[in-house]
C-alpha cells in the first residue's frame, strides 16, 4: 500500500490536546512504508532495489530463491516471480495452488487489513523462508538513519503482517528496533508472533505493535526488523505498513475543589498521566510543576503509577515527579498532592509552570481562595410604637410584661399602659 506519509523521513511529532484524562488517545504516525511508492499494479522489485534502494537486509532474507524480499501484490503472476528469481513460485502450495499463489495471498489480505481497494492492489514484502533463514537475522531494515524532530518522545514501531501454515508449522518470532547511533533500542521485549490464536492454516493478517515504548532524544532514527524464529519449516509470512508511531502520554492536573476554599485550607492539585491506545508500557518520563506565586504544597503527594519518585515537601512551592512509569496495559494513573495558599485570590495552574520529558503539557486549571466575610454590628431593638419616651434610669413595661426595649448604654424601660414605675 502507498505510504501514509513521505517514507523519505519523519515528520515533527505531534503532541495530543489535553483535557481528556484517563482516556488514551491514538498514537501519532511519524513515518509509514507502505510499500506501493512507483509500482503499478501487479508490478514487482526487489526491497534492495525498492524505492531507490533506501532499505535491506540480511541477505537470507533478500533471497529471493527462497521466496523472500520480493515486493509483490495481489496480482503479480507466478512468471514475475520467477523472472525475479523465486523458481518455486509455480511448485504446488498448500492454501493456494501454486506458491506464488500463496505470496499473493499474503499481500492480499494485507490489504484488506489496511483497506488498500482492491485489496488484490496492495503491495507487501514477502518472507517465505523455502530455505532457513537463521537464527535472529534482520528481515528488514533502514539503510540510512531518518531525521527526526523528537526531544523526549516516546516511540514505538508497528507492522502489519500475514502469515499462513501456522497450525501445521513453525511462526514468525519479531522483534521491532529503533536504532541510534548504530544501537538498537527494542520496543517488545518479547517476540511477537502472528500466529497467536490461529484457528487453522489459512492465511491471517494482523496488526503488531512494539509494546515497550522507548524515550528517544535523537534527531535521527533508523528502523530495523528482526525474526528470532531461523527455521524454514513454515516461518511463511510477508509484512507491510512498517510505520514509526509517537506515543507520548497526555499530562493533565485539575484542582479537586468544592467552591468554598478559604485560605489556608488544603485543595488536592491531581496530576493524570494518559496512555495512548495501544497500551504499551512507558518508563522514565518526569516533570516539574513550579506551582504559581502564593500557592504552596499543603500535606503529602500519593500516587497510584506504577514506578515514580515523587517530590513534594510541605511548604515547598514545586512539585518533581522522575522516574515516572505507565506498566504495559494501564491506561492512566495519578499523582495528587494537597496545596493551599495564604491570601484569597485565583490561582493558575497551566503549561507554562511545567517543564516535562516524555510527557504532553497539560491545559491550564486553576482554583479561588475566599476569605470568609466579616460579621456586622447587631441591629438595636426599638421599644413598641407609641410607648412613652424613656428617661434616664427608666424602665418600661408593656401589658403583659413583653417587650424589653434598649433606649441607651445606660436605660432599658418596660412600657405598661396603666402605671410607670421609677426604677
Amino acid at each position: 500500500m502507498a505510504a501514509a506519509l513521505p517514507a523519505t523521513g519523519l515528520v515533527s511529532s505531534a503532541t495530543a490536546a489535553p483535557g481528556n484524562p484517563g482516556t488514551p488517545s491514538a498514537p501519532t504516525v511519524v513515518f509509514s512504508e507502505g510499500f506501493g511508492t512507483g509500482l503499478a499494479s501487479g508490478e514487482l522489485s526487489k526491497l534492495a532495489d525498492y524505492a531507490g534502494g533506501k532499505y535491506t537486509a540480511d541477505p537470507a532474507w533478500l533471497s529471493a530463491a527462497a521466496g523472500n524480499g520480493l515486493v509483490i501484490d495481489g496480482t503479480t503472476t507466478d512468471a514475475d516471480q520467477v523472472t525475479a528469481g523465486y523458481t518455486a513460485a509455480t511448485g504446488a502450495g498448500v492454501t493456494s495452488p501454486t506458491k506464488g499463489g500463496e505470496l499473493r495471498e499474503l499481500a492480499t489480505i494485507l490489504g484488506a487489513l489496511n483497506g488498500t481497494s482492491p485489496d488484490t492492489a496492495n503491495h507487501a514484502v514477502t518472507a517465505y523462508t523455502d530455505a532457513n533463514p537463521g537464527a535472529n537475522l534482520v528481515e528488514f531494515q533502514t539503510k540510512n538513519l531518518l531525521p527526526l524532530n523528537a526531544d523526549g518522545r516516546f516511540l514505538t514501531i508497528s507492522a502489519n503482517v500475514a502469515v499462513s501454515n501456522c497450525v501445521r508449522a513453525s511462526a514468525p518470532l519479531l522483534k521491532f528496533y529503533l536504532v541510534d547511533a548504530g544501537t538498537e533500542n527494542v520496543v517488545n521485549n518479547t517476540a511477537l508472533n502472528p500466529c497467536t490464536g490461529a484457528p487453522s492454516d489459512a492465511p491471517r493478517a494482523v496488526t503488531l505493535t512494539g509494546g515497550n515504548a522507548v524515550l528517544f532524544d535523537a534527531d535521527q532514527v533508523g528502523i530495523a526488523l528482526r525474526n528470532e524464529n531461523g527455521s524454514g519449516g513454515g516461518n511463511d509470512h510477508a509484512y507491510d505498513d512498517v510505520k514509526v508511531l509517537d506515543v507520548t502520554p497526555q499530562l493533565d492536573k485539575d484542582f479537586v475543589a468544592t467552591g468554598d476554599e478559604q485560605p489556608g485550607d488544603p485543595v488536592d492539585l491531581v496530576f493524570t498521566v494518559t496512555n495512548t491506545s495501544e497500551l504499551g508500557g512507558k518508563s522514565g518520563w518526569s516533570f516539574t510543576d513550579k506551582l504559581s506565586p502564593g500557592l504552596e504544597v499543603a500535606g503529602d503527594a500519593t500516587s497510584t503509577c506504577a514506578a515514580g519518585d515523587v517530590t513534594a515537601v510541605v511548604g515547598a512551592t514545586s512539585i518533581k515527579v522522575e522516574n515516572g512509569d505507565l506498566a504495559s496495559g494501564e491506561a492512566s494513573c495519578t499523582i495528587t498532592v494537597p496545596v493551599t495558599a495564604d491570601a484569597e485570590g485565583t490561582y493558575k495552574n497551566g503549561p507554562e509552570n511545567i517543564t516535562s520529558r516524555g510527557l504532553d503539557k497539560p491545559a491550564v486549571t486553576e482554583v479561588v481562595f475566599t476569605a470568609p466575610a466579616t460579621p456586622g454590628s447587631p441591629e438595636p431593638v426599638l421599644p413598641e410604637t407609641g410607648a412613652p419616651a424613656a428617661g434616664n434610669g427608666d424602665l418600661w413595661m408593656t401589658a403583659g410584661g413583653a417587650g424589653l426595649a434598649v433606649l441607651g448604654l445606660t436605660t432599658v424601660a418596660i412600657a405598661s399602659r396603666r402605671k410607670r414605675t421609677a426604677l
